[in-house]
């Protein structure tokens, strides 16, 4: 069947020595470039920390956690200390539920089901409200939490799309809520959304 589709070549010897067909090598050459997500986003991440003062994530899912794959400091004199490899529940964060909303509907109700650890004072621990804010975010490509993981934290989630527009991640800047202004949080938020795009 492989030779019949072109897919291996039969060679002069006796007994026939197969190697690669020609089908196959014209399916290799239309196939898409694999893409390191972490090479290509570590620059990108360096340059949105620098020019923010913030700390940059880069997450993916696994299973019904959150993992922190990249990261970059940005030199601040007060760092949020995080670590490549930290593992946090679907429930806890903007990065968290922007990848439990484009998972498919089971992993959202193993996240529902808990438990849900309280961390900060606006922690989403109730079922029914996880559910209603992962709805909300179907449509959205960002959101913003403050207050969930760490008390006065805050964070601004954009997701990271593959060429078929499947969401492979989300870059995530995290900050010191403190006096930060709307136009200061509105500067985060769209540099952060410009940074996920790229």
């Amino acid at each position: 069947v492989l030779a019949a589709r072109g897919l291996i070549t039969a060679g002069p010897t006796t007994p026939p020595r197969y190697v690669i067909g020609p089908a196959l090598v014209r399916l290799a050459r239309d196939a898409p470039p694999q893409i390191d997500l972490v090479s290509t986003a570590q620059p990108i991440m360096d340059a949105l920390a620098a020019s923010l003062g913030e700390t940059i994530k880069l997450v993916v899912r696994v299973e019904t956690e959150a993992l922190t794959i990249a990261l970059s400091h940005s030199g601040n004199t007060v760092p949020i200390l995080s670590r490549v490899g930290t593992r946090l529940p679907l429930h806890l964060g903007a990065s968290e539920r922007l990848l439990v909303s484009r998972a498919p509907p089971a992993i959202l109700e193993a996240v529902a089901k808990g438990p849900m650890e309280r961390r900060a004072s606006r922690t989403i621990t109730s079922p029914r409200v996880l559910r209603r804010e992962v709805k909300a975010l179907r449509d959205c490509t960002w959101t913003a939490t403050e207050s969930e993981g760490i008390e006065g934290l805050g964070a601004i989630a954009a997701l990271i799309h593959d060429a078929s527009g499947t969401a492979q991640a989300a870059l995530v800047a995290v900050y010191i809520r403190g006096k930060k202004t709307t136009r200061r949080l509105r500067e985060i938020r769209d540099a952060t959304i410009r940074a996920a795009d790229e």
